[in-house]
Formats: C-alpha cells, sequence, structure tokens
C-alpha cells in the first residue's frame, strides 16, 4: 500500500530510488518486481545505479 523509497550514500551524494506498488508489483524505473524479497535479491546482485564513476549495490540496510 503506497509508494517507499530506497535512499543509497552515492559517491559524491545521497541517492534516492522510488519505488511503486502498481498491479500488486513493486515497481522501480522500469523494472517490476513480485514482491520486496525478489527486489533485494535483485538489486543486491546487479547495481541499481551506475554510471562512468560509481555503481550502488543493496548491501545491507541501516537502522532508522
Amino acid at each position: 500500500p503506497g509508494d517507499l523509497s530506497i535512499s543509497m550514500r552515492g559517491v559524491e551524494r545521497n541517492k534516492h530510488f522510488k519505488v511503486q506498488t502498481i498491479g500488486g508489483q513493486l515497481h522501480i524505473g522500469s523494472r517490476a518486481f513480485p514482491s520486496m524479497t525478489s527486489l533485494i535479491q535483485h538489486y543486491t546482485a546487479n547495481p541499481i545505479f551506475s554510471s562512468g564513476t560509481e555503481k550502488l549495490y543493496l548491501t545491507r540496510p541501516l537502522a532508522k
């Protein structure tokens, strides 16, 4: 229910990624995932953000 966000520490600044719930799936950019677990598994192995100077992967949650 509702949208979420993933915030990560980048090399020069923090990055924020919107996760939308559409039709029971989680969408981030053009990708859709059936569950948060599958989204996390995907972005643990594949970069959620990539540029010439950095690649960001999900590694561990931070405490609130």
